[in-house]
Protein backbone atom coordinates (compact mmCIF):
# COMPACT_ATOMS: atom_id res chain seq x y z
CA UNK A 1 0.00 0.00 0.00
CA UNK A 2 1.18 3.61 -0.08
CA UNK A 3 0.88 6.56 2.25
CA UNK A 4 0.15 10.07 0.71
CA UNK A 5 0.71 12.74 2.80
CA UNK A 6 0.15 16.35 1.23
CA UNK A 7 2.05 19.45 3.11
CA UNK A 8 1.93 22.92 2.81
CA UNK A 9 4.09 25.50 4.65
CA UNK A 10 4.48 22.84 7.57
CA UNK A 11 8.01 22.79 7.64
CA UNK A 12 7.53 22.93 11.91
CA UNK A 13 5.54 20.47 12.17
CA UNK A 14 5.72 17.95 8.59
CA UNK A 15 9.10 16.21 10.53
CA UNK A 16 6.58 14.80 13.60
CA UNK A 17 4.37 13.42 11.06
CA UNK A 18 7.19 11.94 9.30
CA UNK A 19 8.45 10.45 12.35
CA UNK A 20 5.28 8.49 13.05
CA UNK A 21 5.26 6.91 9.67
CA UNK A 22 8.74 6.01 9.99
CA UNK A 23 7.78 3.95 13.28
CA UNK A 24 5.26 1.81 11.12
CA UNK A 25 6.41 -1.35 9.65
CA UNK A 26 8.24 0.17 6.73
CA UNK A 27 8.25 -2.51 4.87
CA UNK A 28 4.52 -2.92 4.01
CA UNK A 29 4.25 0.82 2.67
CA UNK A 30 5.45 3.38 -0.14
CA UNK A 31 5.32 7.17 1.30
CA UNK A 32 4.65 9.84 -1.55
CA UNK A 33 4.81 13.32 0.03
CA UNK A 34 3.65 16.01 -1.67
CA UNK A 35 4.35 19.67 -1.61
CA UNK A 36 1.44 21.98 -2.38
CA UNK A 37 3.71 25.08 -3.61
CA UNK A 38 4.86 26.12 0.05
CA UNK A 39 6.69 29.79 0.73
CA UNK A 40 8.22 28.30 4.13
CA UNK A 41 11.23 25.79 4.64
CA UNK A 42 8.83 22.29 3.86
CA UNK A 43 10.89 21.33 0.93
CA UNK A 44 14.31 21.11 2.44
CA UNK A 45 12.63 19.67 5.60
CA UNK A 46 11.12 16.70 3.76
CA UNK A 47 13.85 16.12 1.32
CA UNK A 48 16.49 16.22 4.51
CA UNK A 49 14.31 13.60 6.33
CA UNK A 50 14.24 11.21 3.50
CA UNK A 51 17.35 11.17 3.39
CA UNK A 52 18.13 10.60 7.00
CA UNK A 53 15.66 7.52 6.36
CA UNK A 54 16.84 5.62 3.47
CA UNK A 55 14.29 2.50 5.34
CA UNK A 56 11.76 4.31 4.15
CA UNK A 57 10.54 3.75 0.15
CA UNK A 58 9.69 7.51 -0.34
CA UNK A 59 9.14 10.17 -3.23
CA UNK A 60 8.88 13.85 -2.80
CA UNK A 61 6.69 15.19 -5.91
CA UNK A 62 5.56 18.89 -6.37
CA UNK A 63 1.99 20.23 -6.82
CA UNK A 64 1.28 23.81 -7.57
CA UNK A 65 -2.15 24.33 -8.15
CA UNK A 66 -3.42 25.05 -4.20
CA UNK A 67 -5.44 22.81 -2.94
CA UNK A 68 -5.23 19.50 -0.74
CA UNK A 69 -7.07 17.96 -3.29
CA UNK A 70 -5.40 18.77 -5.89
CA UNK A 71 -2.07 17.75 -4.11
CA UNK A 72 -3.93 14.37 -2.97
CA UNK A 73 -4.66 13.93 -7.09
CA UNK A 74 -0.73 14.14 -7.50
CA UNK A 75 0.25 11.74 -4.69
CA UNK A 76 -2.47 9.40 -5.99
CA UNK A 77 -1.36 9.72 -9.32
CA UNK A 78 1.97 7.87 -8.43
CA UNK A 79 0.95 5.40 -6.55
CA UNK A 80 1.07 1.73 -8.01
CA UNK A 81 -0.03 -0.50 -4.85
CA UNK A 82 -3.42 -1.89 -4.74
CA UNK A 83 -3.87 0.41 -1.66
CA UNK A 84 -3.73 4.02 -0.69
CA UNK A 85 -3.89 5.91 2.50
CA UNK A 86 -4.21 9.79 2.79
CA UNK A 87 -2.70 11.24 5.71
CA UNK A 88 -2.16 14.43 6.59
CA UNK A 89 1.31 16.16 7.48
CA UNK A 90 -0.04 17.90 11.06
CA UNK A 91 -0.95 14.34 12.57
CA UNK A 92 0.48 11.08 14.12
CA UNK A 93 0.31 7.39 13.09
CA UNK A 94 0.60 5.49 16.13
CA UNK A 95 2.83 2.42 16.13
CA UNK A 96 1.03 -0.22 14.20
CA UNK A 97 -1.19 1.88 12.05
CA UNK A 98 -0.75 0.93 8.80
CA UNK A 99 0.18 -2.99 9.80
CA UNK A 100 -3.51 -3.16 11.35
CA UNK A 101 -4.86 -1.82 8.21
CA UNK A 102 -3.15 -4.28 6.00
CA UNK A 103 -4.16 -6.84 8.19
CA UNK A 104 -7.90 -6.23 7.81
CA UNK A 105 -7.10 -5.72 4.04
CA UNK A 106 -5.30 -9.20 3.78
CA UNK A 107 -8.21 -10.45 5.29
CA UNK A 108 -11.27 -9.31 3.22
CA UNK A 109 -9.74 -9.74 0.01
CA UNK A 110 -13.18 -8.42 -1.32
CA UNK A 111 -13.07 -5.18 0.23
CA UNK A 112 -12.58 -1.75 -1.30
CA UNK A 113 -12.43 0.36 2.24
CA UNK A 114 -11.00 0.09 5.00
CA UNK A 115 -12.21 1.60 8.00
CA UNK A 116 -11.25 2.42 11.31
CA UNK A 117 -12.52 4.33 14.51
CA UNK A 118 -10.39 7.41 15.57
CA UNK A 119 -10.40 10.06 18.49
CA UNK A 120 -11.28 13.43 17.40
CA UNK A 121 -10.46 16.57 19.16
CA UNK A 122 -13.04 19.32 19.38
CA UNK A 123 -12.92 22.63 19.55
CA UNK A 124 -13.68 23.11 23.03
CA UNK A 125 -10.64 20.91 24.15
CA UNK A 126 -12.26 17.90 24.62
CA UNK A 127 -12.01 14.28 22.86
CA UNK A 128 -14.57 12.48 21.09
CA UNK A 129 -14.24 8.66 19.73
CA UNK A 130 -16.04 8.42 16.45
CA UNK A 131 -16.64 4.70 15.69
CA UNK A 132 -16.44 3.44 12.09
CA UNK A 133 -19.98 1.95 10.92
CA UNK A 134 -20.86 -0.83 9.76
CA UNK A 135 -23.74 -0.62 8.47
CA UNK A 136 -25.69 2.70 6.52
CA UNK A 137 -22.59 4.23 5.35
CA UNK A 138 -24.00 6.66 3.17
CA UNK A 139 -26.56 8.19 6.31
CA UNK A 140 -23.89 8.12 9.26
CA UNK A 141 -20.74 9.75 6.33
CA UNK A 142 -23.65 12.34 5.85
CA UNK A 143 -23.78 12.92 9.45
CA UNK A 144 -20.83 11.91 11.20
CA UNK A 145 -18.02 12.13 8.65
CA UNK A 146 -17.84 8.56 8.93
CA UNK A 147 -15.05 8.45 5.66
CA UNK A 148 -12.83 11.72 6.70
CA UNK A 149 -9.37 11.52 5.49
CA UNK A 150 -7.53 9.43 8.55
CA UNK A 151 -10.23 7.48 9.27
CA UNK A 152 -9.96 4.75 6.50
CA UNK A 153 -7.88 3.81 3.39
CA UNK A 154 -9.23 2.37 -0.45
CA UNK A 155 -8.27 0.45 -2.96
CA UNK A 156 -6.59 2.42 -5.56
CA UNK A 157 -8.61 1.51 -8.36
CA UNK A 158 -11.98 1.97 -7.01
CA UNK A 159 -10.83 5.71 -5.99
CA UNK A 160 -9.99 6.50 -9.05
CA UNK A 161 -13.05 4.96 -10.76
CA UNK A 162 -14.79 7.35 -8.71
CA UNK A 163 -13.26 10.34 -9.80
CA UNK A 164 -10.49 11.05 -7.23
CA UNK A 165 -10.27 14.23 -5.27
CA UNK A 166 -12.38 17.15 -6.37
CA UNK A 167 -9.62 19.84 -6.49
CA UNK A 168 -11.94 23.15 -6.54
CA UNK A 169 -13.61 21.29 -3.03
CA UNK A 170 -11.20 23.21 -0.42
CA UNK A 171 -13.05 22.46 2.63
CA UNK A 172 -14.86 18.94 3.76
CA UNK A 173 -12.74 17.90 0.54
CA UNK A 174 -12.43 14.60 2.14
CA UNK A 175 -16.61 14.52 3.01
CA UNK A 176 -17.26 15.50 -0.70
CA UNK A 177 -15.17 12.71 -1.88
CA UNK A 178 -16.59 10.01 0.85
CA UNK A 179 -20.33 10.43 -0.51
CA UNK A 180 -19.03 9.81 -4.51
CA UNK A 181 -17.07 6.62 -3.15
CA UNK A 182 -20.06 5.49 -1.14
CA UNK A 183 -22.33 5.55 -4.21
CA UNK A 184 -20.26 3.38 -6.13
CA UNK A 185 -21.44 0.39 -2.99
CA UNK A 186 -18.03 -0.04 -1.78
CA UNK A 187 -17.67 -3.70 -0.31
CA UNK A 188 -16.05 -2.21 3.56
CA UNK A 189 -14.25 -3.77 6.06
CA UNK A 190 -13.76 -2.25 9.87
CA UNK A 191 -10.54 -2.44 11.81
CA UNK A 192 -11.66 -3.00 15.32
CA UNK A 193 -9.50 -2.18 18.52
CA UNK A 194 -8.25 1.07 20.29
CA UNK A 195 -7.58 4.29 17.56
CA UNK A 196 -4.29 4.30 16.46
CA UNK A 197 -4.58 8.27 14.65
CA UNK A 198 -3.45 11.47 16.71
CA UNK A 199 -5.22 14.12 15.33
CA UNK A 200 -4.10 17.42 15.39
CA UNK A 201 -5.94 21.05 15.23
CA UNK A 202 -4.14 24.50 14.78
CA UNK A 203 -5.17 27.20 13.49
CA UNK A 204 -4.06 26.97 9.55
CA UNK A 205 -5.06 23.23 9.64
CA UNK A 206 -7.47 22.49 6.49
CA UNK A 207 -10.70 22.45 8.81
CA UNK A 208 -9.32 25.66 10.56
CA UNK A 209 -10.42 26.18 14.24
CA UNK A 210 -13.72 27.41 13.79
CA UNK A 211 -16.79 27.32 10.32
CA UNK A 212 -16.89 30.68 10.71
CA UNK A 213 -13.67 31.61 9.15
CA UNK A 214 -14.11 28.88 6.21
CA UNK A 215 -17.59 30.63 5.71
CA UNK A 216 -18.90 29.76 2.01
CA UNK A 217 -16.37 26.98 1.30
CA UNK A 218 -18.50 24.66 3.59
CA UNK A 219 -21.67 25.82 1.41
CA UNK A 220 -19.75 24.61 -1.84
CA UNK A 221 -18.93 21.28 -0.66
CA UNK A 222 -22.42 20.92 0.71
CA UNK A 223 -23.95 22.03 -2.78
CA UNK A 224 -21.36 19.60 -4.66
CA UNK A 225 -22.70 16.50 -2.71
CA UNK A 226 -26.49 17.37 -3.10
CA UNK A 227 -25.78 17.31 -6.99
CA UNK A 228 -24.54 14.27 -6.43
CA UNK A 229 -26.96 12.55 -3.91
CA UNK A 230 -29.58 13.97 -6.24
CA UNK A 231 -28.34 12.03 -9.14
CA UNK A 232 -27.49 8.40 -7.27
CA UNK A 233 -29.28 8.11 -3.97
CA UNK A 234 -32.13 10.86 -3.38
CA UNK A 235 -33.45 9.46 -0.45
CA UNK A 236 -30.77 11.06 0.90
CA UNK A 237 -30.96 14.40 0.26
CA UNK A 238 -32.72 15.54 3.15
CA UNK A 239 -29.74 14.93 5.31
CA UNK A 240 -27.89 17.40 3.75
CA UNK A 241 -30.84 20.14 4.86
CA UNK A 242 -29.85 18.57 8.13
CA UNK A 243 -26.37 19.18 7.62
CA UNK A 244 -27.35 23.21 6.12
CA UNK A 245 -29.55 23.30 9.13
CA UNK A 246 -26.62 21.97 11.73
CA UNK A 247 -24.13 24.36 10.18
CA UNK A 248 -26.24 27.36 10.29
CA UNK A 249 -26.55 26.44 14.23
CA UNK A 250 -22.57 26.29 14.40
CA UNK A 251 -22.73 30.03 12.12
CA UNK A 252 -25.39 30.90 14.98
CA UNK A 253 -23.26 29.62 18.01
CA UNK A 254 -20.31 31.56 16.91
CA UNK A 255 -21.28 35.09 16.73
CA UNK A 256 -22.45 34.95 12.79
CA UNK A 257 -26.37 35.36 12.86
CA UNK A 258 -26.77 36.65 9.28
CA UNK A 259 -24.12 33.80 7.81
CA UNK A 260 -26.80 31.49 9.59
CA UNK A 261 -29.78 33.06 8.29
CA UNK A 262 -28.43 33.18 4.59
CA UNK A 263 -27.72 29.33 5.31
CA UNK A 264 -30.93 28.44 6.78
CA UNK A 265 -32.79 30.22 4.23
CA UNK A 266 -31.11 28.56 1.89
CA UNK A 267 -31.54 24.97 3.23
CA UNK A 268 -35.13 26.20 2.98
CA UNK A 269 -35.65 26.70 -0.67
CA UNK A 270 -33.76 23.66 -1.26
CA UNK A 271 -35.29 21.13 0.82
CA UNK A 272 -38.84 19.82 -0.32
CA UNK A 273 -39.89 19.44 3.22
CA UNK A 274 -39.48 23.16 4.23
CA UNK A 275 -40.00 22.76 8.21
CA UNK A 276 -37.16 20.52 8.01
CA UNK A 277 -34.22 22.64 8.35
CA UNK A 278 -36.27 25.45 10.98
CA UNK A 279 -36.59 22.02 12.49
CA UNK A 280 -33.06 21.20 13.31
CA UNK A 281 -31.55 24.67 13.33
CA UNK A 282 -34.07 25.38 16.59
CA UNK A 283 -33.32 22.17 18.17
CA UNK A 284 -30.17 22.41 18.40
CA UNK A 285 -29.95 24.80 21.08
CA UNK A 286 -31.50 22.15 23.40
CA UNK A 287 -29.99 18.86 21.58
CA UNK A 288 -26.25 20.26 20.76
CA UNK A 289 -24.80 17.03 20.57
CA UNK A 290 -27.92 14.45 19.50
CA UNK A 291 -29.89 16.53 17.19
CA UNK A 292 -29.07 13.90 14.60
CA UNK A 293 -31.29 11.27 16.48
CA UNK A 294 -34.31 14.11 16.09
CA UNK A 295 -33.20 14.22 12.49
CA UNK A 296 -33.14 10.77 11.98
CA UNK A 297 -36.96 10.09 13.07
CA UNK A 298 -38.46 12.71 11.77
CA UNK A 299 -36.19 11.55 7.61
CA UNK A 300 -36.70 8.14 7.83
Amino acid sequence: MTVVIPVYNRGNLVVRTLDSVARQDVSLFNLVVVDNNSTDNSEAVIRKWMADHPEVSALFVSETYQSASAARNRGLAEVCTPWVMFFDSDDIMLPGHVSSAVDVAQSNPDADIVGWDVSVPLYNGCTRLMRFPYSEFMKNHIVHGSLSTLRYMVRTSFIRNAGEWNRTVRKWDDYELGVRLLTACPKVAVRKGEPLVKIHFTADSITGTSFTAGAGEWERALDEIERTLKQYSPEMTDWITYRRADLASEYRKEGSPELAAGLLDKAKANADRKWLAPLIYNLKKFFPRGIWHVADLVIR
